[in-house]
């Protein structure tokens, strides 16, 4: 009995490490996105059949599934927490999903070939990704960002979802 609570206090200490790591190297707590509002955002970015969706900070690997089943898209996840990458590689798989996921910090990825652009990052970390976005992106590339704006660029829609108990605004720009 005493290696059992032991091995259960080793695994919840090493399962709160790797969900602390992204934190204490200054990126987003891992807080997953409602299914209602990855599908409004990605309805607001108009994602068609074959295009790339990038999701920067997948998590789970909830906006790739839902980007692949229901919009045929082509999906591109980037995320810094190993035990988050590995659930998310864990869901593609469940989900019958073929996309990438890259163990990566997603400010040194290469976003060139991104048609929609997920984002639901906090303000410091979109301060530090929206230079990247603006020279990495082609022209015409659609960024959603759920809660929080980019800092510096306009929206072309504001998109206010207020059947949520904290007001949720998504935000869609145009490159």
């Amino acid at each position: 009995m005493e290696k059992i609570i032991i091995s259960f206090l080793v695994c919840s200490f090493l399962i709160l490490f790797l969900l602390t790591v992204p934190i204490l190297m200054g990126f987003a707590p891992f807080l997953p996105s409602k299914k209602s509002i990855v599908k409004k955002s990605l309805e607001l970015a108009n994602l068609k059949p074959n295009q790339y969706l990038f999701d920067l900070g997948c998590g789970t690997g909830r906006v790739l599934v839902l980007g692949a089943k229901e919009y045929k898209a082509r999906v591109v996840g980037f995320e810094i927490s190993p035990l988050l990458f590995l659930i998310a590689k864990i869901n593609l798989f469940l989900h019958r999903v073929n996309g990438e996921i890259f163990l990566k910090n997603f400010l040194e990825a290469n976003l060139e070939k991104a048609d929609v652009v997920f984002l639901f990052l906090n303000p410091p970390i979109l301060k530090k990704l929206e230079p990247k976005l603006k020279r990495g992106l082609k022209p015409g590339t659609k960024i959603v960002a759920v809660s929080s704006p980019l800092p510096t660029l306009k929206p072309v829609k504001i998109l206010p979802l207020s059947e949520f108990k904290n007001k949720v605004n998504v935000y869609l720009y145009i490159l």
